[in-house]
């Protein structure tokens, strides 16, 4: 059974938190289809899929994932935020925080410390900044037109929360730390701690660990790495399970329209021998039956009969659209399930692919970079095929060139 439950609202949120726990030598595992048996596993990371539906719905689901995989062995609860606080954020806080009350600690508190300095995210007076650069003035949040509130703690105050900020000045100080959130543990829902660097979230993490009371954390895998390192203090590592070697070509779905994800593409393509395909948004709003999407296919159709590796992606026009990952995974589905690996981009477009050809769950084995997994799905009975997922807005403009790097290594396996 096991010890660690995340619980997060898109699947390259669930992999890449997932993926410090393996960095920490935890056995880890991604959950995409609630209804399978629950895995053996250290760590037992939920995509709950969540980003697109209503807060409500959001949190009803959050809700029912966490009682659903809470088990006997379970002693941490780690609720995944997206490191740009995109998603219903105050919502999944408030409905992990209900059923730990529910079913441990009446008074279960939640640490929430969102930062995620590897990737240019830091928080400073309680509201979030991305390569120092205000969160809500950020192309990631002008794309999908959010009109949340940047400033943390008044977001989950609205939400019926009773918040207390940690400023960095209190983080930087280990009695002041351990303090306030001592003191914070009978009178708030949540604490929410500044944080600019590792160092400030691995104090974090130490203060939280010794209160005397359950504790939901709540953050982006900036914070998921420290308390993972925590809790395999004194063990033995346990081995990942390795990938497949692969023979037959990869296949890159690019469903993000990040400028970061439309600038690794190009390097890509330049750098290596790829075929590109970029798909109209139009042959995906007109559906399978429309001239524009049987003219894809016959492009995909050429594309595959060259033997090369193959990058599909949304023209650059694109918007944040509910509708195009579904249709875009409905396209390519056919073409995956012919490919011996995967590149991933966009944590909807990767869940929809994944749906497509009936993959349950995913071994996390390695990280290609920060923030970056390289997975192991079990499809049908016995095919191991190597996975890689990645956020749109992750990476440096290499990142795919690294991704490549990572399966043309498992071309050389025997």
């Amino acid at each position: 059974m096991h010890r660690l439950l995340i619980v997060a609202d898109d699947l390259t949120g669930a992999a890449d938190c997932g993926l410090t726990c393996v960095a920490a030598g935890l056995d880890t595992v991604v959950v995409l289809k609630d209804n399978e048996q629950i895995p053996s596993a250290d760590v037992v990371s939920v995509d709950a899929a969540t980003r697109r539906l209503t807060a409500q719905h959001a949190a009803e689901q959050t809700a029912r994932l966490t009682r659903r995989y809470w088990g006997p062995q379970t002693r941490t609860l780690f609720k995944k935020l997206d490191s740009t606080l995109r998603g219903h954020v105050a919502q999944e806080i408030a409905a992990v925080l209900s059923v730990t009350r529910e079913l441990h600690v009446a008074q279960s508190i939640a640490v929430v410390a969102p930062a995620f300095p590897a990737m240019g995210r830091t928080m400073v007076g309680g509201k979030l900044f991305v390569k120092g650069v205000p969160v809500e003035t950020t192309e990631i949040w002008r794309r999908e037109a959010l009109n949340a509130s940047a400033y943390l703690p008044g977001r989950l105050g609205e939400h019926g929360l009773k918040t207390m900020h940690v400023d960095l000045h209190t983080v930087h100080s280990e009695k002041r730390l351990s303090d306030a959130l001592a003191g914070a543990k009978a009178q708030y829902d949540a604490v929410i701690c500044d944080a600019e660097t590792d160092e400030d979230l691995r104090a974090i993490v130490c203060a939280g660990m010794t209160l005397q009371t359950s504790v939901v954390w709540a953050g982006s895998a900036g914070l998921a790495a420290p308390l993972a390192q925590a809790m395999q203090v004194g063990r033995e590592p346990r081995d990942s399970t390795p990938p497949s070697p692969v023979h037959g070509p990869t296949l890159f779905v690019m469903g993000s329209p990040s400028q970061a994800s439309r600038e690794q593409i190009a390097r890509l393509v330049e750098d290596r021998e790829i075929e590109s395909v970029t798909v109209p948004l139009a042959a995906l709003r007109q559906g399978a039956n429309s001239a524009a999407w049987v003219e894809q296919t016959r492009r995909l159709d050429r594309a595959f009969f060259s033997g090369r590796d193959i990058v599909i992606s949304l023209e650059s026009s694109a918007q944040e659209d509910a509708t195009l990952s579904p249709a875009l995974a409905a396209l390519v589905s056919p073409y995956a399930s012919r490919c011996d690996s995967l590149v991933l981009t966009g944590g909807e477009t990767a869940r929809s692919v994944l749906d497509g050809l009936g993959v349950a769950a995913l071994r996390l084995v390695s990280e290609v970079e920060p923030g970056i997994p390289l997975s192991v799905a079990i499809v049908g009975d016995s095919r191991c095929l190597p996975i890689i997922t990645k956020a749109g807005a992750f990476g440096s403009p290499h990142s795919l060139l690294k991704c490549h790097d990572a399966i043309r290594t498992l071309r050389t396996l025997p």
